[in-house]
C-alpha cells in the first residue's frame, strides 16, 4: 500500500508523490521539514527476513560512499513495526530510459558521452572500494540525469560485495533481460567485468535502439556475441564500436579487465584510477594511484651497440658536410643573416640526435587569474625517466600519483547553485583537464566543519578547499595543527597569512556596484533592494557595492532612486540569519516588494530562491542573482533574472588545484577582481530590451573606471 502524500515520517519529512515502485521497495519524493529541501525516502515492501537484510545492505554500502554520480543516504529509521525506510538526496530529471523512449530513435554519441564518462567514474570509485562493490543492475533506468546533465548511478539494492574466493554470490540474484551478463544467469559468481558488460551493454542500446538480447540468447553462457555496433550504426566511430563489443563478450577473459581500460578505450584518453586487485587474487592490496593510457604497439629493431655506432659516426659526418656547406655559401655572401641561420639550423640538428633534457613543469605567474578550458582533454604525460638496455631500446615514464582535492562545504550544501557549487565546479574542471580525484564532504551545521576537516585530513587529501568565511575558525585551528597540510578556502584571508592556507577573496563590489547601477536605470518604480543572509564581510561587501552603484546613477541623472534593505554609512539593513530557508526568503522579498521594490538583490545563497519564488508569482519584479550566473543555475527564473553577480570561484579553485599540482602552492591570499576576472556581471540575456543602449555604454565606462582604479566602489 502506498504512502498517503502529505504523510510525515519520523515527524521530519513529508511526502510528496511516488517516484517509483517494484517488487521490493517504492521511492518516493519528500520534502525535509528540518533542512528545507527536496529527499527522496525508499521503503522497503519485502516481508520477508532476506528483503530486510538486502535492505539494510543497501543502506550499509550507500552511507560510506561519497562521490558526485552516486546517491547519498542520509538517514534510516523504521516505523510501522519493521518497516524500514532509507532517506536519499533527490535526484531528479529523468533517467536514459526515459530519454530513449522519448527519442524514439537511437541516441547520438556526442550527447551521452559525458554521462557515460561519469558512470565510469562512479564504477571506478566503487570498484576500487575495500572490499569492491559490484552493482549488478547497471541499466539505462538506472541512470538518471538530472537537470544539470549530471548522471547518477542509483539503485544499490541487489549490489554485492566482491570476494575472488567465493563460489556463490554474495547479495540477492536479478536478472534484467537485454542488460545482464551470461555469469549473471547462472551459478557463477559476479564481479567487475560483469558491470562493465552491463554497461557495454546499456551503451548498444542508446547507440542501436536495440537490447544485446534482441540479438542474442544469453541464457545460452556457449552464445555468440551480440551484432558487432558498426553493423546497426555505421556513423558510430569504429572504436568506439569495438570497444563497446568488446565490453559484452561472453566470456569474461575476453571483456575489459577493469573499467579503466574501458572507460581509456571508449574516449581515447588518459584514465586516473585507484588500483584494482586483479581478479582471482586472495588478497586486497593498497590502493595505489597510476595513470592508465590507451596501449599503443611500437614494433621496433633490436638495435646493437656496433650498429648504434656506426649509425651516429654516419648522422656526425652528415651533419658536418651540411654545416661546412652552409657556413661557406654564408661567408661568401657576406650575410650574417645566412650565417645565423646556418648555426640555428646546425643546432636544430645536433637536438633531434640527441636525447634533450627534461624539465619539470614550471609556474606560470601573470596578473590574469588563469581560467580552465572546456572541453579539453588531459594535457600529455610528460616522461620524468629514462632507461636504455644492453640489445634493446625502452622507455620507461613514470607519472605522478594524481593528487586529491577535497571540499568541505558550509551548511548551503554542495548543490546552493551558489558559492559551494562553483568552487565545486573548480574541482570538477580540475579532475577533467588535470587529472586530479574530487571528492566533498557536506556540512549540515557548524559543528560539522571540524570533524568534515578532520576527516580529509585522516584520508590524506593533497588540498582541503573549505568554503565560506564560517569555516575560518575551523580552518586556521586545522591548518596551525596539521603545517604540512595544503588549504585553500573561499571567502576568507587571513592577516598575518599562514603558510600552508590560501585565502581566497574577491572584489565582488565592484561588479555589485555595475549592478545597482543597472538596476537604478531599469527601475519602474524608483525603488530597488538588496538583503543579506548573515551579516558577514563577503556578504556586506556586495551590498555596499548594490547601494554604491546606485548612488552613482542619481548623482549622474539626478534622480533619487531610493536602496532598501541596506545602508552602506551606518552597515545596517535586512537579513535572514541563514542561507538555507526558502521560506525566509519569500517573506523578506515580499515585504521588501509590498514597500515598492521591483528589483531585488539577495545575497543569501539558497535564500534567495524564495525571493525568485516570490517574484515570479508577483510579477513585473526582476531579481539579481549573486555568486554564479543565476539563468544557468537557477533556469526556472530565467525570464526575471535581470542579471547576475559573479564571483567566480571556480576559476580561484582550479588555479590554487593547479599551484599544488605544480609545486608552487604557497600560502596568502589571491583576490578576484574585474581586472583578473575573478568578478563580473552575467549578460542581460533575455531581459536585453530592459537595459537601454546608453546605459549600457555608461556601465563600460565605468567598467574601465573601476578597472583603472580611477572609481571608488566600496565604503
Amino acid at each position: 500500500m502506498s504512502l498517503e502524500i502529505g504523510k510525515v515520517l519520523n515527524n521530519r519529512y513529508r511526502v510528496v508523490e511516488l517516484l517509483g515502485k517494484g517488487g521490493f521497495g517504492a521511492v518516493y519524493r519528500a520534502w525535509d521539514l528540518n533542512l528545507d529541501r527536496d529527499c527522496a525516502i525508499k521503503e522497503n515492501l519485502g516481508d520477508s527476513p532476506e528483503a530486510e537484510r538486502q535492505f539494510r545492505r543497501e543502506a550499509s554500502f550507500l552511507v560510506e560512499l561519497n562521490h558526485p554520480n552516486l546517491p547519498r543516504v542520509f538517514d534510516s529509521f523504521v516505523l510501522e513495526g519493521q518497516r524500514q525506510y532509507l532517506v536519499m538526496d533527490y535526484i531528479g530529471g529523468q533517467d536514459l530510459q526515459q530519454i530513449m523512449e522519448r527519442s524514439e530513435k537511437p541516441l547520438e554519441f556526442s550527447k551521452i558521452s559525458p554521462w557515460l564518462s561519469q558512470v565510469c567514474d562512479a564504477l571506478l570509485y566503487l570498484h576500487a572500494q575495500n572490499p569492491p562493490i559490484i552493482h549488478r543492475d547497471i541499466k539505462p533506468a538506472n541512470i538518471r540525469i538530472t537537470e544539470k546533465e549530471k548522471a547518477v548511478l542509483v539503485d544499490f539494492g541487489i549490489a554485492k560485495l566482491f570476494s575472488p574466493d567465493a563460489k556463490t554470490t554474495l547479495g540477492a540474484r536479478a536478472i534484467t533481460s537485454g542488460f545482464s551478463p551470461p555469469e549473471q544467469y547462472g551459478s557463477g559468481s559476479t564481479d567487475a567485468r560483469s558491470d562493465i558488460y552491463a554497461l557495454a551493454a546499456t551503451m548498444y542500446y542508446l547507440l542501436s535502439g536495440k537490447k544485446p538480447a534482441d540479438s542474442v540468447d544469453v541464457l545460452s553462457r556457449n552464445a555468440p556475441t551480440p551484432a558487432p555496433l558498426s553493423s546497426l550504426n555505421p556513423v558510430i566511430p569504429a572504436s568506439i564500436g569495438a570497444a563497446i563489443d568488446r565490453g559484452m563478450q561472453v566470456e569474461r577473459q575476453n571483456r575489459f579487465q577493469n573499467v579503466a581500460d574501458f572507460k581509456s578505450a571508449l574516449f581515447q584518453q588518459p584514465v586516473y584510477v585507484e588500483k584494482i586487485t586483479p581478479f582471482g587474487s586472495p588478497t586486497v592490496t593498497a590502493r595505489v594511484q597510476e595513470k592508465v593510457v590507451p596501449t599503443v604497439r611500437i614494433e621496433s629493431q633490436p638495435v646493437s651497440k656496433k650498429n648504434g655506432m656506426k649509425y651516429t659516426k654516419f648522422l656526425a659526418i652528415g651533419v658536418g658536410l651540411i654545416l661546412v656547406i652552409l657556413l661557406c655559401f654564408g661567408c661568401l655572401m657576406m650575410n650574417p643573416a645566412i650565417f645565423n641561420r646556418s648555426l640555428a639550423f646546425l643546432s636544430a640538428m645536433i637536438s633531434t640526435s640527441t636525447p634533450a633534457a627534461i624539465d619539470e613543469p614550471t609556474a606560470i605567474s601573470s596578473p590574469a587569474l588563469e581560467k580552465p578550458s572546456t572541453g579539453s582533454l588531459p594535457t600529455a604525460i610528460k616522461p620524468t625517466s629514462t632507461e636504455v638496455r644492453a640489445e634493446t631500446e625502452s622507455v620507461v615514464v613514470a607519472t605522478k600519483l594524481a593528487i586529491k582535492v577535497c571540499q568541505v562545504t558550509d551548511a548551503g550544501g554542495i548543490d546552493d547553485k551558489s558559492f559551494n557549487a562553483t568552487a565545486w565546479k573548480g574541482i570538477q574542471d580540475a579532475i577533467d583537464q588535470l587529472g586530479v580525484q574530487g571528492k566533498y564532504l557536506e556540512s549540515q551545521q557548524q559543528t560539522d566543519y571540524e570533524k568534515n576537516i578532520n576527516a580529509f585530513i585522516e584520508e590524506g587529501c593533497d588540498l582541503i578547499v573549505t568554503v565560506g568565511f564560517l569555516l575560518g575558525d575551523a580552518t586556521k585551528s586545522a591548518a596551525e595543527k596539521n603545517p604540512a597540510q595544503k588549504f585553500s578556502i573561499v571567502d576568507f584571508a587571513y592577516d598575518p597569512t599562514i603558510p600552508n592556507i590560501l585565502g581566497q577573496t574577491f572584489s565582488t563590489d565592484q561588479a555589485a556596484f555595475l549592478a545597482g547601477y543597472t538596476a537604478a536605470g531599469v527601475t519602474k518604480t524608483g525603488k530597488v533592494a538588496t538583503y543579506g543572509g548573515i551579516q558577514i564581510p563577503p556578504v556586506t561587501v556586495f551590498m555596499d557595492g548594490f547601494a554604491l552603484g546606485v548612488a552613482a546613477y542619481n548623482d549622474k541623472h539626478g534622480t533619487s532612486v531610493e536602496v532598501l534593505g541596506w545602508d552602506p554609512a551606518t552597515q545596517t539593513g535586512l537579513f535572514a540569519g541563514n542561507f538555507e530557508s526558502t521560506d525566509d526568503g519569500r517573506t523578506m522579498g515580499e515585504s521588501l516588494m509590498d514597500e515598492g521594490a521591483d528589483i531585488i538583490m539577495p545575497v543569501a545563497g539558497p535564500v534567495g530562491f524564495g525571493t525568485a519564488v516570490a517574484a515570479k508569482e508577483r510579477g513585473e519584479v526582476y531579481i539579481i542573482g549573486v555568486d554564479s550566473d543565476w539563468y544557468n543555475t537557477a533556469p526556472e527564473f530565467k525570464d526575471i533574472i535581470l542579471t547576475s553577480v559573479l564571483k567566480n570561484m571556480d576559476i580561484t579553485t582550479f588555479n590554487a588545484i593547479k599551484s599544488v599540482q605544480n609545486d608552487t602552492f604557497a600560502g596568502g591570499e589571491i583576490v578576484g577582481n574585474l581586472e583578473n576576472g575573478g568578478v563580473g556581471l552575467a549578460p542581460f540575456r533575455v531581459l536585453e530590451n530592459l537595459v537601454p543602449k546608453s546605459l549600457k555604454a555608461e556601465l563600460e565606462q565605468i567598467k574601465f573606471e573601476i578597472k583603472t582604479r580611477k572609481r571608488k566602489t566600496s565604503v
